[in-house]
């Protein structure tokens, strides 16, 4: 009798682990195995011989492995733009170490996409890569990643966990915004997210729009787009020294805002940043050389900030909010 309760018992358990499997399963918990690449993809040459995913072609498979070469033996680098986009079949894709790109709008709109393996050797995410991936609830960036673009991960509604390398060094407008999920490590009066050795590499949200004051890691590179926007009762902002991209609309409408020191290590100011500061009576810029004014819009060099301009703290304020809110600001990009 003991033994037949221990056998049914058994039998129980292992009925209880199957069906737990299939619901892991079903629930995107999928094995991606990059040794047995998709057949059926669609491929265009880049100019200097090497070739890109262009389309889903033939392919029917739900889990996508793109391949490292073409049938002919030719080096895949590249994911092409809106490649894969509404596609809602695909529920993981593999990408190899060889792919250096992937383009805009590529996974756009992939809404049963929930698992995304990236290895070393990718540099650039396009815009709105992986926008409104809604199933889509973590992702380890590789650390060879250097640029994201605007958009890339927006809307992706069930994000809760992400890995940015410490190496990135462009972080798009807008690009994790609707990611309500996304919550990252709090600290202070303000969410981060970034990677095991820094997880304050990019300043995500304000605690809330209630805050008065913020002292951003002295860690963080990227403060995010909209990041305080509507914080109508922040007073203060102090950035880190090693601070490099303040996005669009961080602070706009940021009302009792009075002064903002610009670190010497920021080369890019997103458009409106300071847009409807009305109280900023000061702005000290610790580098004055170098700013240029882009047009978003037509993606061209606009004009060139006069450095007399920037080192009056008044003067400064007119030009970053007044003069020249509508336009990005950058410094290198000759």
């Amino acid at each position: 009798m003991k033994k037949c309760k221990i056998f049914c018992l058994l039998i129980l358990l292992l009925t209880v682990a199957a069906l737990a499997t299939l619901v892991g399963c079903a629930g995107g918990n999928v094995e991606i195995d990059m040794s047995k690449p998709s057949v059926g993809l669609k491929f265009e040459a880049n100019p200097d011989g090497t070739y890109y995913v262009s389309g889903i072609g033939a392919c029917t498979d739900e889990i996508i492995v793109i391949p490292e070469k073409t049938a002919s033996g030719k080096p895949i680098t590249g994911i092409g733009d809106s490649a894969f986009a509404h596609n809602a079949n695909i529920k993981a894709v593999g990408i190899p170490s060889s792919i250096r790109t992937i383009g805009d709008d590529a996974f756009y709109g992939c809404l049963e996409l929930k698992r995304v393996q990236m290895t070393q050797g990718l540099r650039s995410i396009g815009k709105q890569s992986f926008a409104f991936c809604k199933q889509l609830d973590k992702i380890n960036l590789p650390d060879s990643l250097k640029e994201i673009g605007d958009v890339a991960f927006g809307f992706c509604e069930s994000l809760q966990n992400i890995y940015i390398p410490e190496g990135l060094e462009v972080l798009g407008d807008y690009t994790f915004n609707g990611c309500d999920k996304l919550k990252g490590e709090k600290y202070g009066s303000a969410y981060y997210i970034g990677n095991e050795g820094n997880k304050y590499l990019i300043l995500l949200r304000a605690e809330n729009e209630n805050v008065e004051s913020c002292q951003v890691n002295y860690t963080t590179k990227f403060i995010h787009s909209r990041a305080f926007s509507n914080c109508e009762n922040l007073k203060s902002i102090t950035f880190p020294e090693g601070l490099l991209e303040i996005g669009s609309d961080s602070f706009v409408n940021c009302f009792s805002l009075t002064s903002v020191n610009i670190p010497q290590n920021v080369t890019r100011i997103g458009e409106y940043a300071f847009y409807y500061c009305n109280h900023l009576d000061n702005v000290t810029f610790s580098e004055t050389l170098g700013w240029l004014l882009y047009d978003a819009s037509e993606g061209n060099f606009a004009a060139r900030v006069h450095q007399e301009d920037l080192l009056d703290g008044y003067s400064a304020v007119q030009c970053l909010t007044e003069m020249y809110y509508e336009y990005e600001w950058a410094r290198g990009r000759e």
